[in-house]
Formats: C-alpha cells, sequence, structure tokens
C-alpha cells in the first residue's frame, strides 16, 4: 500500500513536471513565494478591527457587544498567531522525524527533473506551505464567518498547495497531509479560542449579576 502511494506520488510529480511552460513557472512561483502574500496577512489583521468584517454568526456575534471590539479583536489575532505558531512547529518535528526526502532529492527523479525553484531543504513531509495556508484559512473562516471570504482563502490555499507539487517541492501527499494538519490545528486553536470567550461571557454575567 505504501509502496503504491509512493509510486503514485512520483507519477504525479513527474505529470506536473511535463506540463511545465515559462508562462506556469511564473504563476506558480508567484504563488509560492510567502512574502508575496505579507499584504494579505495585513489586510487580514486590519480587518479584525473592524466590526463590518464579522457575521452575526461570528466571535464578535456570540459576545454581542459584552465586551470592546478592540478586545475581541485582539484575542482573534492571538488565535491567528497561535495557529501559526502551531502550524510550523508541528510541520518542522514531524519533517525531521519522518525525514522523507524532498522530489528534488529523491534518487532517480531528481536527476529527470526541471526544478523552477531548486530542490530546497532536504524534507518534505508535510509540506510546511500547506500547513500554515489551509491552517490559516480555517482560523480566518471560523472568525470571520463570511462565506466570501471563505472561498477566497481556500482558494489561495489551494492554489498555493498546486504550485508545491507543481514546481517539485512537495509530493501530493505532502500537500494533502499538510492541508488536513493545518485545518486540524486551526479547528482546536478556534475552540480553545471559543473557550476563552466563554470564560470572558460567564465572568461578565457573573459581575453583573453582583452588581444587581
Amino acid at each position: 500500500m505504501i509502496e503504491t502511494l509512493i509510486e503514485a506520488d512520483k507519477a504525479i510529480t513527474i505529470f506536473f513536471n511535463d506540463i511545465q511552460t515559462p508562462f506556469w513557472d511564473w504563476i506558480m512561483l508567484f504563488f509560492s513565494h510567502k512574502w508575496v502574500w505579507v499584504p494579505l496577512y495585513l489586510a487580514i489583521i486590519a480587518s479584525l478591527f473592524f466590526k463590518g468584517t464579522y457575521s452575526q454568526k461570528s466571535i464578535t456575534g456570540i459576545l454581542k457587544g459584552k465586551i470592546a471590539h478592540w478586545k475581541t479583536a485582539l484575542l482573534c489575532l492571538a488565535a491567528i498567531l497561535l495557529c501559526f505558531l502551531l502550524t510550523e512547529r508541528v510541520c518542522d518535528f514531524i519533517k525531521e522525524s519522518v525525514c522523507r526526502l524532498r522530489p528534488g532529492h529523491t534518487p532517480g527523479l531528481a536527476e529527470i527533473l526541471n526544478l523552477p525553484e531548486g530542490a530546497g531543504g532536504l524534507y518534505s513531509f508535510p509540506s510546511a506551505h500547506a500547513t500554515n495556508t489551509f491552517g490559516l484559512a480555517t482560523i480566518v473562516s471560523l472568525i470571520i464567518r463570511r462565506r466570501w471570504l471563505t472561498c477566497t482563502m481556500y482558494a489561495w490555499s489551494t492554489a498555493v498547495a498546486i504550485s508545491r507539487i507543481y514546481l517539485s517541492k512537495h509530493f501530493l501527499t505532502d500537500v494533502l497531509t499538510g492541508a488536513l494538519l493545518g485545518i486540524a490545528i486551526a479547528i482546536m486553536v478556534f475552540l480553545l479560542l471559543k473557550y476563552t470567550i466563554s470564560l470572558i461571557n460567564s465572568n461578565i454575567r457573573n459581575k453583573q449579576c453582583s452588581v444587581s
């Protein structure tokens, strides 16, 4: 079973490598570069501090104005940063534990691949790009609860993930595992955020009861 998956991974990598063109190289390099997306990250952070960003089913809807919005925004920002930190650290730990070679370092495969971005680091499983982007897409979507934003974030994450396979930086299973890992971590962080908010709500109710 594992050998079948490995061979399928190699076949998919070779397929994407064979359809490379200068135009698509440029597009995929654009999606793959982390620094290109800094404006997106800054825009997400800024949007957290505007009430209109959130839907009625979002975190701010749950709080219903019981605490200052900027405090809610800071809680949400802390959750996003925690999600990013966890996806980075967990991904690095798994990479160093599994030690799966990237396509560009895999004997028998590296020799025949065109590598527009170079071979990259030694290990590939799971994809940090996929883990980070799907983690971010999930935590932001769960916090803000806007359908258009959810679709946009996941489309962006998928494009980044595909770019990693196209550029022969990762195998398909690296990307799929990274995406699932990022989603799982984001859900756990969001549950922690909801628990924190429930504690805040309880404290507010207790204070109101003691005053009355």
